[in-house]
């Protein structure tokens, strides 16, 4: 049984470059998955860094709910952004982000 508690922040797209234990419990909010560019490669990584028996909680952005919002503020330009690549950006300011529908994730 352990009874320590690691917080480590880091860069998504660079997880491959730590040299670091294995977790029990790894979290990942705010839809920070949505804002790497290869998704498959940070989840490899994020796997890697489980202990046996493990678990990742990951909130990834939801595509359905991207676009229902977007419908209800009726974002013509955000909904093909959606629908043709699979990104979206919620106000100008903020930068391109995927999102994923569950299959996809």
């Amino acid at each position: 049984e352990r009874d320590s508690v690691s917080f480590v922040e880091a860069n998504l797209e660079e997880l491959d470059k730590l040299l670091l234990g294995s977790f029990d419990l790894i979290i990942c909010f705010h839809n920070v998955i949505g804002m790497a560019r290869n998704t498959p490669s940070v989840l490899s990584q994020l796997q890697r860094m489980l202990a046996p028996g493990g678990r990742a909680l990951i909130m990834a952005p939801n595509k359905y709910h991207a676009l229902l919002f977007l419908l209800e503020q009726g974002n013509r330009v955000e909904l093909e952004r959606v629908m043709v690549s699979g990104t979206v950006r919620f106000k100008q300011n903020m930068p391109e982000m995927f999102c994923y529908s569950p299959e996809e994730f």
